[in-house]
Order: C-alpha cells, then structure tokens, then sequence
C-alpha cells in the first residue's frame, strides 16, 4: 500500500490520511443485519439446489462467524428501523469525513495483512493488483509475513454513494499511473 501511495504522491495526487468511524461499528451493525435473515438465503440456494459452494465461500457463511450476541434483543420488527437508522448514521459519520476532506475516493488495502493465503481470497472484493508482499518489510508482531511472501498484494477504491462512474475514471486513472 504504501508503494501504491509513493508512486501516486511522486506523480502529483494529493493523497490525505483520515481518521475513519470504527470498523467494529460498521461489523456490529451488519452482523444484526444478516441475522435478519434467519433462513441464511445465500446458502440455502445453494442448500435446495444440491449444491456445495466452493470453498472459499463457504468460509465466508455467515452461519460459521455470526455471533447471535450482537442481536440479543432482536424481539420485532422494529429491528428493521432500529438497523436503517444505525445504516444512516454510520454512512452520515463517513459523509461528514469524506465532505470536510474533499476527497474523491478512499484508497484502501486489499486485506488486513499484506496479502491473503490462497483459498482465504474473498470473491465478492474487487481488488487493484499492485505488487507482491516482502516479507522483509510487511513483519509485524502477530502475522506471520513469511506465509505470504511474493504473493500478490493490492488495494481497493471506494467511491460515494451513486458517484459509481467517477469512482471508475478515478480507478482507471490511478490504474494507468501506476502501470506507467
């Protein structure tokens, strides 16, 4: 990530460091939306027609990670609008950042690490491929770098709410400057 960023500031982007609303916040918020799917309808699809998803998303069932913990009271609909709410807030905090920032899109990593084993690769994540993990300079306490050294490594671009064709000149730019 950090080469991706060296290279665009090196060709004139202006790339600013925010201060994000906590991801945990947004995993809560999520998790009590998923368990309003009490039938787990991605997978059941799978289930009725006499599937078995491949592995990759299977690791991502909802069902093997979801903490029911998080919907204790999860009692009536009024879920629904207590979870729309929370849905509006959290995308009204990142508005407010992404307003007092004038920023275009954010640059995000592709993983939480370097770069991911292979078969732990999310399908539903677009990724910008940009160069390999080091292990060398991608050690830090608690992740083992060496498991994925010299694999590929990337970023993501997200863009605003219904920006979707500015999000995707600005991708390509930034695709063509570091190809160059």
């Amino acid at each position: 990530m950090a080469s991706a960023v060296d290279r665009l500031r090196a060709a004139g982007h202006t790339i600013k460091v925010i201060e994000a609303p906590p991801t945990m916040k947004a995993m809560k918020i999520a998790m009590r939306w998923f368990a309003l799917d009490q039938v787990n309808l991605p997978f059941k699809i799978f289930q009725d027609g006499g599937e078995s998803p491949i592995a990759d998303l299977d690791a991502m069932d909802p069902g093997k990670f979801w903490d029911p913990g998080f919907v204790a009271d999860l009692r009536e609909n009024s879920e629904n609008i207590s979870i729309s709410a929370d849905i509006y807030d959290y995308r009204e905090e990142w508005a407010k950042i992404w307003r007092e920032a004038g920023i275009d899109v954010l640059l995000c990593p592709a993983s939480r690490g370097s770069a991911v084993t292979h078969g732990e690769f999310s399908p539903l994540i677009i990724v910008v491929p940009f160069g390999k993990a080091d292990q060398t300079l991608d050690s830090k306490d608690g992740y083992d770098a060496s498991v994925v050294d010299e694999g590929p490594t990337g970023f993501q671009l997200v863009g605003w709410r219904f920006q979707d064709d500015q999000t995707l000149m600005t991708t390509e730019l930034i695709v063509d400057e570091l190809k160059a």
